[in-house]
């Protein structure tokens, strides 16, 4: 069982930052100004659910850590100037943290929350609507960058 004491802080600080990436590339994938604010929230209420089924111990830790991070209002640290492909190039390296440092079941639970993460924030919101009438749930831009996130993720 992996825990957070077996990662070095960095590493942690990784593993934090990568889900709140794949959100984000997610959003700007297809900025519409109406649908960002719904499209944040779904990304933290699907990084703050409680993990069910195996590789529990970490992501645990990792909720935990969000969690505690809203009550401080911070968020993981990161560098707001990194371009797209250095964005997936971070996802993907958080992917084999978990693969070399983690039971293959934790780093199965770990991409599945990566994976979820994007796909709830994708599905926030209409995109291409006008007052409401018209849209698509995902857009082909959001899909696109959801397949990008599959592939960083080894997927």
């Amino acid at each position: 069982m992996t825990t957070k004491d077996d990662l070095t802080p960095d590493e942690w600080e990784h593993l934090l930052t990568a889900p709140w990436v794949a959100g984000i590339l997610v959003v700007f994938a297809d900025t519409h100004i109406t649908g960002m604010a719904g499209e944040f929230r779904a990304l933290w209420q699907s990084l703050t659910v409680e993990p069910t089924g195996t590789g529990q111990s970490i992501m645990t830790e990792l909720i935990a850590d969000l969690q505690d991070s809203e009550s401080d209002e911070d968020t993981p640290a990161g560098d707001e100037d990194l371009d797209k492909e250095e964005l997936l190039a971070l996802i993907s390296a958080a992917a084999h943290l978990v693969d070399t440092r983690c039971r293959p079941d934790e780093a199965a639970a770990y991409k599945d929350w990566i994976r979820n993460a994007a796909t709830a924030t994708a599905e926030a919101s209409k995109e291409s609507w006008f007052f409401g009438v018209g849209g698509e749930r995902v857009s082909d831009k959001e899909k696109a960058a959801m397949a990008e996130i599959d592939t960083a993720l080894g997927r």
